[in-house]
Order: structure tokens, then sequence, then C-alpha cells
């Protein structure tokens, strides 16, 4: 006979990165709940209260939990301060509460973590959804021995912990949150772009070291339903959900993932929505790659292949155990993306064990020379606690130096006031790479991104390597020794910012640049640097200096003159075509060399020989109007950072 116990009032929290006017829906709290819903043997006696989803004041998230009697918290790297400052606070004022800790920032050995933190009864590893769902049903007798995948410490002071389950194989199991009314009600908040993370199947064949994915799946993937999978993406159109980021390892491993592709795009041209869709490439390139990547750069979403290497240094490759396609097949695969119109995006991760400075520029300047011309993602080494890196042998082993900054998100928000900071730990030196030598590695990322990827001289660099053969790091570095030089204060100035701001990172600081004034965000530094530039009222001083170090770095050079000439060209054409406000009126050029034939041909394989010849150009300015900073700042700057578009499509004139 069943016996009558008060309802119970059950709370979750998984708080997201703060970003403006948007929120990802609390996914991983909410496969707990709908597996809960399911599963319980009386799901009558449970009340779910609505989750704490985005970043709000402590005091404000305890009131809105005080009621519950058990709580769940999903522990992230950019949430795990503010969520403990949560549950001790909810502890301290009800003591009687039930705080159980999840998610890949408990560390897999958790009794120092227990021990640390007293007000946390529970934690769970790997899979939550049938331990919380177990935890439920004893919560009335509070008899946690034995539940698989708990840990906690006993009423004598033992530590107790029982091993996960296997993993779940069949997903099906897992009832949808989306599509089980579980975010029902949190999607009528007015004024908020819903953001979803979206599964389609879970685990990763792979176990890089700087990696936590691993620790918490194990290497076999498992599939969802594709009937499941279709009708959650249909309600993700309905409920006009801005952005889908699947969460999968590897998209495009699977068959099938071409077929997923297809009717994401269906769906997203007859509804819609969602805008965007943002994937992790398989690592491997296939027949799939090419299918699921012509099908999404060919519709309407916003989207991007990414083809990640993290180092091209084969030391550091077999330090974190990783392998890349070979260097061959990189180059054919950016040559046949420019071709049919793919957009790519490379990954490369700076501080990594056994890299150097010599290593990891001149990876930068191989992978420029192998067609990446839309962006490098230049990543921070961050040690995550489940990862293999995160073990105190293995960071001693390459003498990591650690330093613990203040998280601050790309894009995102200043901290609200009652907020808590978050920190992470991010590698700034190694036995290979002296602190010193990072300073200098970060600066020339950004300057990297800023002269490259922000498209400000690329055709001119591009010009002087694949012309005159002078390597990508050579340019790069003479800018950076020259701009130090009296007679360029502008370049000076932005050199500077990227020297300071990477020292800054070595004693603590943020890895992002604040401004109040341009829309109240934390900017990647390149970014920062061309917004400057451009409130400054300095671009064509910048210009100006660029020709005066470009013409000096080729002085030496017996084909001075003409190469004098292209440069002009470039300088004039990629000034003319760079994207900025109020600019509405396409602008035709006549210029004295075909420089942007010739750098077509670098970027799609089919190489055009480089002529002095009278050329005339058309700037499609009228293609995208910004008619305000704001919105130059917004759609430009940030949307299109990614993919590097910020200059206006130009065609051949009559």
């Amino acid at each position: 006979m069943k016996k009558e116990y008060p309802k119970i009032a059950v709370g979750f929290v998984q708080i997201s990165s703060n970003f403006p006017g948007a929120a990802y829906l609390p996914y991983a709290v909410g496969c707990l709940q709908a597996y809960a819903q399911k599963y319980l043997d009386y799901p009558e006696q449970y009340i779910f209260l609505p989750q704490i989803y985005k970043r709000i004041p402590v005091d404000e998230a305890v009131k809105c939990l005080i009621c519950a009697d058990i709580i769940g918290f999903s522990s992230y790297i950019w949430n795990s301060r503010i969520t403990l400052a949560i549950a001790r606070e909810l502890k301290r004022l009800k003591p009687q509460t039930v705080i159980v800790f999840g998610g890949p920032h408990v560390p897999q050995m958790p009794e120092d973590f227990l021990r640390q933190n007293p007000f946390i009864d529970l934690v769970c590893h790997g899979e939550g959804e049938a331990s919380f769902c177990a935890i439920l049903e004893k919560f009335p007798q509070k008899k946690w021995s034995g539940i698989p995948g708990v840990s906690y410490i006993g009423q004598d002071g033992t530590f107790i912990s029982a091993k996960p389950n296997a993993q779940i194989k069949e997903l099906s199991t897992i009832p949808s949150p989306y599509l089980s009314g579980v975010f029902d009600q949190l999607i009528e908040n007015p004024g908020v772009r819903w953001l979803a993370a979206w599964e389609t199947n879970r685990g990763c064949p792979y176990s890089c070291s700087y990696c936590d994915f691993s620790a918490a799946l194990s290497s076999k993937v498992y599939i969802r339903e594709m009937d499941l999978l279709r009708r959650e993406f249909e309600w993700f159109a309905d409920n006009k959900i801005d952005l889908v980021y699947c969460t999968d390892a590897n998209f495009g491993v699977f068959p099938r993932d071409v077929e997923i592709a297809e009717f994401c795009v269906n769906i997203r041209r007859q509804t819609g929505h969602p805008r965007a869709f943002m994937m992790e490439s398989s690592k491997t390139i296939t027949d799939n790659f090419w299918k699921i990547h012509d099908i999404v750069e060919h519709s309407d979403f916003a989207s991007y292949a990414v083809l990640s290497v993290q180092t091209l240094n084969d030391q550091s490759l077999q330090a974190i155990k990783r392998h890349n396609i070979s260097l061959e097949m990189f180059h054919e695969v950016q040559k046949r993306c420019f071709r049919e119109g793919i957009t790519t995006m490379t990954d490369l991760i700076l501080g990594l064990p056994e890299e150097s400075y010599d290593s990891f520029v001149q990876g930068v300047s191989i992978l420029l020379d192998k067609g990446q011309h839309h962006n490098i993602q230049f990543n921070n080494l961050c040690i995550l606690p489940n990862s293999e890196m995160g073990d105190k042998n293995y960071q001693e082993k390459y003498d990591l130096q650690l330093i613990e900054v203040g998280i601050v998100n790309q894009h995102g928000l200043i901290s609200i006031e009652g907020d808590v900071p978050e920190v992470q730990t991010l590698v700034i030196g190694s036995r290979t790479m002296p602190v010193e030598d990072w300073i200098r590695a970060r600066a020339f990322s950004w300057m990297t991104s800023f002269l490259f990827f922000d498209k400000l001289l690329q055709l001119s660099i591009v010009i002087l390597r694949e012309a005159a053969g002078i390597d990508y790091r050579l340019i790069i570095e003479f800018f950076m020794e020259s701009s130090h030089l009296n007679t360029f204060p502008v370049l000076s100035r932005i050199t500077s910012l990227f020297t300071e701001k990477a020292r800054e990172i070595t004693e603590g600081g943020t890895e992002y640049c604040y401004s109040a004034q341009w829309l109240g965000i934390w900017w990647p530094v390149d970014e920062y640097a061309l917004i400057d530039l451009y409130y400054s009222g300095k671009i064509d001083i910048f210009y100006d200096e660029s020709l005066q170090i470009l013409e000096s770095f080729i002085r030496k050079h017996s084909q001075f003159l003409i190469y004098k000439v292209y440069l002009r060209d470039a300088l004039l054409l990629t000034r003319s075509a760079l994207k900025l406000p109020r600019q509405q009126e396409d602008m035709e050029i006549e210029l004295s060399s075909n420089i942007y034939q010739f750098y077509q041909g670098v970027l799609s394989g089919d190489r055009v020989q480089l002529e002095s010849k009278s050329s005339n150009y058309i700037i499609k300015r009228s293609t995208e109007y910004c008619d305000s900073n704001e919105e130059w700042l917004r759609k430009v700057v940030w949307y299109q950072n990614k993919i590097g578009s910020y200059l206006y499509p130009i065609t051949e004139g009559n």
C-alpha cells in the first residue's frame, strides 16, 4: 500500500553564461526532470520548481529556491562559484534542504570536494538521469547507500562512493525535456532570445588530455532516435529558438547525420527558425563532412565548418594524445571549401605541453599557407579538473605554469550587482615556453587576428607571401617590431595593447577587454583594437603607417618597385572595402594590377598570374548597410567575428 508523504519540492540550478538578452535553456537539469517525471514510482508526489537558468544575485536565487526540499545543481567552469554560493546560503537558512551537485566541474574523486564544501550532501558522477531519479525516490527515507554514481560523507564522517552505472545505450529511454513540457514555463519569459543545446548522440571516441568529455562518458558513442530529433527541431522552430548548438563531440561521424542536417535546413526554410545552427565537425574528413556542410552552408543558417588542429607540433600532439588530419588534406579541404562557398574556422590552443614560441608561431604560419584565411580561434589552455591535464603529476611532468584568472565571456555582459566572480586556471608557460615567450605568442596571435583575419591587411600580406615568397610569420613579426618605432604611433598603440594585455593575463587579468561605451560587453582584444581604430578616427593613418612598414620590409628585394605598386593597390582596395558604418553607395575603383583575381586564385587553388594592368573593381557597399555605430558593432564586428567577414563583396567592373 502506498504510504502518503507531503509533497516534495524539487529545484534545479543550471546557470549559463551571461549574454546580452539571450540565455541557454538548462538542458542538463531538464533531462533530469524529464527522466524523473517519467520513471518515479509516484511522480505526483513531487513538485518541480522553475529552473534557475541565468546569473542573478545570490539572494534572489535563494528566495526562488528556499521552498525546495531538494535541489540539483549542474556545475560547470563558468558557474561553479555562484552555484556553490547559492547552495551554501540555502543550507545556512534551511539546513534540512538536500543539496545535490553534478556536472563536469564536480571532481571524479570527490572526497576533498565534499569535505571542503560540507553544505553539499551528495554528488553525482557520469550521466545523472538515473542517479538523480533514485535520489528522489529515496528522499523520504534519506537512505543514499547503493545509488550508482553517488558519493557522500556518511554520518560517521566516512567517505562513501558507488560506481556509476554503465553508460546509457538506449538514449530513447531518456525523455526529451523539450517535448515533455519541462521548459514550457521558461520560454514564456518575454524579451529573452532562447538558445538551445541539442544532442543527437552521446560519447566521444577520443581522449584528448586537455578535455573532460571522455571522463564523463565512455569512448562508445550512442545515438538518439531520428523521429525524436526531428520533433525536437520542430519544437525549436515553433518556439522561435534563436540558436541551436549541437553538443555532439563529432557531428558527421554517422551517415545519418546528413539526413539530420537536411531536415534541420528544411525546417529552417519553412519556419524561419532557428536563426543559427552550430556544430563541432567530425575530426575526420569524409563524404559526410562535405554533404553536411554543403547542405548547411547553402541554407539560411548562420554556420561554419570547424577544422580544429589545436597544435601542429608533433611532440605536443603526442603529449595531449591527439591526432590531426595531414596538412596536405587540410590544404585540399580549405581549397575545396573556398570553391564551394563553405566558411571554415580552425582552433589552436596556446600553452600546450612541449609547445615553444617558435613551434607555435610557425604553426600559425603553416595554417595560413595551407589556406586558412577565414579565422583561427586562438584559445588559451585552461585546466579542467576532470581532464588528464588536471592531474598534478601531469602538470609537473611538463612544468606547466598556472595562473588563476577571472572568467568573463566573449561578447558577454559585465557582472551584475550581487554576482559571484568565476575563475579558471590558465596555462601561461611550460618547460618549453617560458612565461615571456607565452606573452610574445599571445601578442602574435592577436596581431595575426587583427591584421589577417579581421581583413585589415590580409590582401597585402597574401601578396607578399605568394608573389614575393616571404613567410607569413616574418611579415607579422616585422609589424610587431616596427610598430614600436616612434614614427608609427597608431601601430605602436595597437602592439602595446596586445603585449600589455598578454602580460596582464599572466598576472591574473581577464582574457578580454570591457567597454561600457561599445555595447557594454567584453570584446576579444583584436576586435577591441579594430573598434578603437574606428572610433579614434585613425583608420587612414593606420593604412599610411602600414604602407610605410610594408615598403620598408620589401625594400631589400630587387623587384621592390613593382611590389610597391601591388601593395598600394592592395591597401587601396582593402581600405575601400572595409565594412564601416554609414557606407551605403556601391563604389567603383580603378587599380593598376589584377591583385584581386590573384588573391582569389590563391584561396581557390586556381592560380592566376599577378600582372600590372588596369583593373576595375566594384565594391558592393549596398549589400550590408549599418546606419549607426551600434549596429556596426553588433552586426559586423561581433556577429561576423567567427567567419572574419569584415570586407564588402568585391566584383570585377567593366
